[in-house]
């Protein structure tokens, strides 16, 4: 009888510490799953608006910093080099997911008189601007974060499009006037996407890069 009672007691005890190991694997699992808190602003250049990261309050761009900063229009935008402000106008890049992850960046051009925003292109991220003054983008590529070498679905995506050409390797790097958002040069360069961009782009002025 004792030993059938033990027997009993020592189940209950191996499904009570069971138990209590999946709850504690599940709730570590759940933790992980959750994205980190982000709570950043940075600051949009010559202007008093900033870029705002946030897992609490709606990402964009709002006036000012900091508890009393006032969103003006939603979204999540580029920072630093990838948002440079002429004038009333603000040439920034966009992002957005596609439904199954694929993370999408175009530039848009945002009025900071009235937060209209336009879309230049898609497919396109700005990468600064050049020694002559010229915006300069890289155009018709699938971001690398999206490992499109191995990403079958980069590849169906590009299927979609015309100018994504996943095989070359290569992308269209453009020079936009500033002024009128036109684009006056373009090259397809497989430089585009190497790591010394740069230095072949962004630290030459316009007429070098058009010879």
């Amino acid at each position: 009888m004792n030993e059938r009672k033990f027997t009993v007691n020592s189940l209950v005890l191996i499904v009570m510490i069971f138990s209590l190991a999946l709850l504690f694997f599940t709730v570590n699992l759940v933790t992980m799953a959750e994205p980190y808190a982000e709570n950043s602003f940075y600051r949009i250049e010559g202007t008093k608006y900033y870029v705002h990261y946030s897992t609490m309050d709606p990402s964009g761009i709002y006036l000012g910093s900091g508890r009393t900063a006032e969103l003006m229009i939603e979204g999540k935008y580029g920072h630093d080099w990838g948002a440079v402000a002429v004038g009333d106008k603000l040439y920034i890049n966009e992002y957005s997911k596609t439904d199954f992850g694929i993370m999408l960046t175009r530039l848009v051009c945002i009025d900071l008189t009235t937060f209209e925003k336009t879309v230049l292109r898609n497919d396109t991220m700005l990468r600064g601007r050049c020694r002559s003054g010229e915006l300069v983008a890289v155009s018709g590529f699938v971001m690398p974060s999206n490992m499109p070498d191995t990403n079958s679905l980069c590849k169906m995506y590009s299927f979609s499009k015309n100018d994504i050409h996943l095989e070359d390797k290569d992308a269209v790097v453009l020079y936009i006037d500033p002024e009128t958002a036109a684009v006056v040069h373009s090259v397809r360069d497989k430089a585009a996407l190497e790591d010394d961009f740069e230095s072949r782009f962004i630290e030459t002025t316009l007429e070098e890069a058009a010879q």
